[in-house]
């Protein structure tokens, strides 16, 4: 007779084919007995209950065997399924995780798996990371155990604790930003800070992902995601605040972003408010007639706090276009290489500033030009 997988669908039920499957259960393994369990479980819960024991430990770890493990779940079998899932390597008992989590928001039984592991075995169920395997899961047993861990805070572990962080967040989507932000607003750990930065930047992808025709939800979300950020400024880390910056770009809340260049740089801001970068650019000229020229010119931006250390670099080369006459190589009919040099952070004051630019200076001067030009500017605004 033909594999049963192979027959109609009307045929494939019928009272021969399911004896055909039972036979082929008892005598094959692996792929085939999966193969056979499937198509008996889609005919016959209770027939392939009967089988359950004995033939899901012939499975073998792949996808047609997750499959099978799974239909075993649906027809009663969940404790033989987890009697497997012991069995496996780890990386095994992922594939069997993301099979069950594939198929948990349509399967209440298999909803109810996953809440009765975490019932009954609890350090299993979050320390092998069984919850990163029901973020499309979203019921609200499923959510209750989530956000139930998640307040357990670092006290957890903080791999866990993070892992359970980001869980909610593309579990709950734009429903867990308000339990994010709830931390956030209190919480004084640089790291923590960081990964509710991460984490609410999720959140605000899954919903936007997963609802994109709704166009009022994506914007009220997206909204919501950068106020719960950005209304932090002054509280974050700097390692957050990196992380913050990465996330409003993201969403297009350049102002926003732009605006915590300020509270980065906060230790190194000016008595009347403003941010002092330092600046030298060299103009390297080789004349028509092959002699070398330089000059140096040296200087500094002042600017509000809203210019990240990139943006300046960006920016500067305009700015002193136009501001400045570099006219070196055209006055002798040669090429030039300019080179823009900017401090990595602002200066907190003058001396630091003229230290940094006569460091700048003795390393940049060329040995075979005789009389480099050096020439100090005012300081430019941007």
């Amino acid at each position: 007779m033909a594999s049963i997988s192979n027959v109609s669908a009307e045929e494939a039920c019928s009272p021969e084919a399911v004896e055909q499957a039972s036979v082929q259960i008892v005598q094959k393994r692996g792929d085939d007995a999966a193969e056979a369990f499937h198509q008996l479980s889609l005919c016959d819960t209770d027939v392939a209950l009967k089988f359950v024991a004995t033939t899901v430990p012939t499975f073998f770890p792949n996808a047609k065997g997750y499959r099978a493990a799974g239909d075993a779940v649906l027809v009663g079998g969940h404790q033989d399924v987890m009697k497997w899932y012991e069995t496996l390597e780890p990386s095994e008992q992922k594939g069997l995780l993301r099979e069950l989590g594939n198929r948990c928001q349509k399967e209440q039984v298999i909803q109810d798996l996953f809440v009765s592991v975490a019932n009954n075995g609890t350090d299993q169920f979050w320390k092998s990371r069984f919850h990163e395997y029901i973020t499309e899961c979203r019921v609200s047993p499923l959510q209750e155990l989530l956000l139930s861990q998640f307040a357990l805070g670092v006290d957890q572990g903080r791999s866990q604790y993070f892992s359970v962080m980001s869980a909610i967040a593309r579990n709950l989507e734009g429903n867990a930003i308000p339990e994010l932000q709830k931390v956030l607003d209190s919480s004084e750990d640089g790291e923590v800070q960081l990964n509710l930065v991460s984490s609410i930047h999720e959140a605000v992808t899954a919903s936007n992902t997963n609802h994109a025709d709704d166009k009022k939800l994506v914007r009220d979300v997206t909204v919501a995601g950068i106020d719960s950020v950005y209304g932090n400024k002054e509280r974050l880390a700097p390692e957050a605040i990196l992380r913050a910056r990465m996330m409003l770009t993201a969403f297009e809340a350049e102002a926003e972003a732009d605006d915590l260049a300020g509270y980065m740089y906060k230790s190194h801001q000016q008595p009347d408010g403003h941010y002092m970068w330092g600046l030298v650019v060299v103009e390297n000229t080789t004349c028509k007639n092959g002699k070398e020229k330089q000059r140096i010119y040296t200087s500094s931006i002042v600017e509000p706090g809203i210019n990240w250390a990139d943006q300046l670099s960006e920016k500067i080369e305009d700015v002193v276009s136009v501001q400045w006459e570099m006219d070196l190589a055209k006055r002798c009919k040669g090429t030039e290489d300019v080179q823009y040099i900017l401090t990595e952070l602002p200066v907190s004051n003058l001396d630091a500033l003229q230290v940094w630019q006569t460091e700048q200076q003795e390393r940049l001067l060329n040995p075979n030009v005789k009389k480099p030009i050096l020439l100090p500017k005012e300081p430019l605004k941007i």
